[in-house]
């Protein structure tokens, strides 16, 4: 594998299940621990691309930020960013733009040129 690309995820699944949304979602606290990717750091075996909007919600982008930060501290090559004047939903179209920040790093990811 070369890689993984995180792109505006949720990666600790607390703050999400004290909200409102934790009405629906009913996780315990077991739910929460198997279902949140910071919590299971050690399982990483490839570099990781970890992205998200600057027009995200500060929860958003604080969750990117934080998960990177713990796979860096694991020793995992990690590369976060912010995409410019992309919101939550938006992020993911700048996959079809090659020469954008998120195009360019999968390509470099996966071993193409720019």
């Amino acid at each position: 594998m070369a890689g993984a690309m995180c792109v505006s995820g949720n990666y600790d699944l607390t703050p999400l299940n004290l909200s409102h949304r934790g009405e629906y979602l009913k996780l315990d606290e077991s739910g929460v621990i198997r279902n949140s990717p910071i919590r299971h750091l050690s399982h990483l075996s490839c570099p990781l691309i970890v992205a998200a909007g600057n027009g995200e919600t500060d929860e958003f982008r604080r969750q990117a930020r934080s998960f990177a930060d713990a796979a860096k501290e694991t020793g995992t090559p990690c590369d976060y960013f912010e995409i410019e004047n992309r919101n939550h939903f938006e992020c993911i179209l700048d996959l079809r733009e090659p020469d954008s920040r998120l195009g360019a790093a999968v390509r470099k990811m996966v071993g193409l040129r720019a």
